[in-house]
């Protein structure tokens, strides 16, 4: 159930920032949720706090607010290759003040985005390299997103950014594709449809990180019936070399019944890392709270206090509860 506003710190999005690291890469991945609304059309908040409608100001330093704890976050997990983002702003405007919020810190100078903006499902995504480590490749990334390269069919189709990068030192390739899945639909297809090519292109490293929109390691939730659980072995491979990590209770949503005019709370496993090498996928709950030295100045919604608390357990504290996660 909902937690009191005053018993807990207010939040700035629906789902809690996550970190995959191994020896190798650290990346970042946070839906930073869409402006809070209800669509009446179909009678549904795009928001886990129940909000109904938020203020273009109230969005506006709840996004400065949250560019100033994807530095944080950077600065703590130092020398971050990259950062995926979800649910970016929609216009031009919007966009431009959480970029250049973000920029204007020394910790993510050093880092270029590539934007990506759905033509059908009309999703937004950003993700950040660390230009000192990685060169950009133009001609290997235009290629998965070409549909006659890389066919996507189900819940990847206009919902992921897939970019394909080189190590400066190394001159090894990697592969990062930020996900935001479509729930309704099967992933698995479209999971072995981009593994595939990525395998005959020779990419040396594979990352798929972000919101999957469903369980991606146990059968936990009854409302997705589209987890690929089923398809993975009991070391948590799928295709026998992509290593399946999620983090539970990492996200929740408001649940409207129209018949009662009521609305309930539901804890969520929807985000993760599918990896060529073994990474470790941690939340960062923390990170997710307003910086308290921009809150008396900068006012965000006054409902972002009101969240499952499950939301902010660690590690510890639900490991107990399954040996499927980490």
């Amino acid at each position: 159930m909902f937690a009191s506003a005053r018993k807990q710190p207010a939040l700035l999005s629906d789902h809690m920032p996550i970190t995959a690291s191994s020896d190798d890469f650290t990346v970042i991945s946070w839906n930073i949720m869409y402006q809070m609304q209800f669509n009446e059309k179909h009678q549904f908040f795009n928001n886990g706090f129940g909000v109904y409608n938020e203020t273009d100001i109230e969005y506006e330093n709840r996004l400065k607010h949250i560019a100033s704890r994807i530095n944080k976050l950077a600065e703590t997990n130092n020398n971050t290759d990259f950062i995926c983002l979800q649910e970016c702003p929609k216009t031009q405007e919007a966009t431009e003040l959480l970029i250049n919020s973000m920029k204007a810190k020394n910790s993510l100078k050093a880092y270029n985005y590539i934007p990506y903006r759905g033509e059908y499902s009309n999703l937004h995504l950003v993700t950040f390299y660390n230009l000192n480590k990685y060169k950009f490749s133009i001609q290997k990334s235009k290629k998965f997103a070409e549909i006659e390269y890389v066919k996507l069919q189900e819940g990847f189709f206009d919902r992921v950014l897939p970019l394909v990068l080189e190590d400066k030192i190394s001159k090894e390739t990697v592969l990062i594709v930020n996900v935001h899945a479509n729930f309704f639909k099967e992933i698995h297809n479209d999971l072995k449809a981009i593994y595939s090519y990525a395998s005959q292109a020779n990419i040396d490293n594979m990352i798929f990180i972000g919101d999957f929109n469903r369980d991606l390691v146990q059968q936990s939730d009854d409302r997705c019936k589209h987890d690929i659980s089923g398809a993975t072995n009991n070391d948590k491979l799928l295709f026998k070399s992509l290593n399946v990590r999620s983090t539970p209770e990492a996200s929740f949503l408001t649940i409207y019944n129209k018949e009662t005019g009521t609305t309930k709370p539901m804890v969520e496993t929807r985000d993760g890392c599918i990896s060529s090498e073994i990474m470790q996928v941690k939340k960062v709950p923390e990170i997710n709270m307003q910086e308290p030295k921009m809150r008396l100045t900068l006012k965000t919604s006054i409902h972002l206090g009101s969240y499952p608390k499950e939301v902010l357990r660690v590690e510890e504290e639900y490991k107990k509860c399954t040996q499927k996660f980490n």
